[in-house]
């Protein structure tokens, strides 16, 4: 299968278009032709741009999707303040997959401090109180 660019285009009313296609001149063309508004490239980076930085055309236009879905009018088509929002595309695109962000080590947990026999007898006795507690009221509804 011949790798796929990612775009992004404008049409004449302003809306953005973030989408990917193996041929993103021909694709242009056929959205103008169907809309029957002019449209314009605003910018491609190619199947090999994408595999330099670590992604595939189908993740990095999922990835834009999700990140300004808030500004999504129908389906591909964006509010053209996305364009603002990722500084006019220059840094949508890393320029190396990041690294996942290594898990954080769980903090050693402090050793519990012993109980007092004090302490010990009022749990006792708490524990007693509420098994009295239900037991009433068991009692209670029971008759």
């Amino acid at each position: 299968m011949k790798p796929q660019a990612l775009y992004i285009m404008e049409n004449e009313t302003g809306l953005v278009k973030i989408g990917i296609s193996h041929n993103p001149e021909r694709r242009r063309r056929q959205v103008s032709n169907a809309s029957g508004l002019s449209v314009r490239l605003i910018h491609v980076w190619s199947a090999q741009e994408l595999k330099n930085a670590g992604y595939l055309a189908r993740d990095m236009e999922k990835r834009l999707h999700g990140r300004y879905g808030d500004y999504r009018r129908s389906g591909e088509w964006f509010d053209p303040v996305v364009l603002e929002l990722g500084n006019g595309y220059t840094s949508w695109i890393p320029t190396r997959h990041p690294d996942p962000e290594p898990e954080p080590e769980p903090a050693p947990r402090p050793e519990p401090e012993p109980m007092t026999l004090t302490a010990k007898i009022t749990l006792i006795v708490e524990y007693f109180i509420g098994l009295c507690f239900i037991l009433g009221m068991l009692d209670v509804l029971l008759k």
